[in-house]
């Protein structure tokens, strides 16, 4: 509530392809155990809220100021990449599946990568909130050459996106990094 002022204004300025917009609750009211999870795994302590952008690195916790938050989106935006994102989603019935390609464009080699993703939708109190982490479909990439694409599918038993009003994030992260970065993400509708 402290800074959902600032989020909304911000969502307006930005298209999806700059600003995804999440968020985990990983307690109380629509909780799921996969955001709780996560929550935990981040480890980031206490603070409420608490806004993370791309890792453990940039989080801001408390309320914060409109020109703040803008500051660490900016940032974020103006790093280069080490990796090209891109996918798509189909349904068929009751499920989703989202194909797609990752390409390491970083002049080193990409290591212990994890695929991922997640849906949310506006529950009222919680407009973006995430109501399934795809942490059982996830996929693991060992190594990425200079170079190197990986086509990935990523079949999601059960979750009938349209029907469910959701749209979604997927997302490339390193395992090991020690800030938990999100090296690319790319918003799924």
């Amino acid at each position: 509530k402290v800074v959902e002022p600032h989020l909304e204004q911000l969502a307006a300025e930005y298209d999806r392809d700059e600003l995804i917009i999440v968020h985990l609750v990983p307690w109380l009211l629509y909780s799921i155990p996969e955001a709780t999870e996560r929550y935990n795994w981040y480890n980031y302590g206490s603070g409420t809220p608490t806004m993370m952008f791309n890792g453990l690195n940039n989080a801001l916790t408390g309320s914060q100021s409109y020109n703040t938050i803008k500051s660490r989106i900016t940032a974020q935006l103006n790093a280069t990449p080490t990796i090209s994102l891109k996918a798509n989603r189909t349904s068929s019935g009751a499920d989703s599946v989202i194909s797609g390609t990752v390409e390491n464009i970083s002049s080193s080699a990409l290591t212990n990568l994890v695929i991922n993703g997640m849906i949310f939708k506006n529950r009222g109190d919680y407009p973006y909130s995430v109501i399934d982490i795809f942490e059982e479909n996830k996929i693991t990439i060992a190594s990425l050459a200079a170079g190197e694409k990986y086509n990935f599918t990523m079949t999601l038993n059960g979750i009938n996106w349209d029907g469910q009003g959701a749209d979604g994030v997927i997302f490339v992260q390193s395992v090991n990094d020690p800030q938990k970065r999100i090296r690319q993400s790319l918003f799924i509708n």
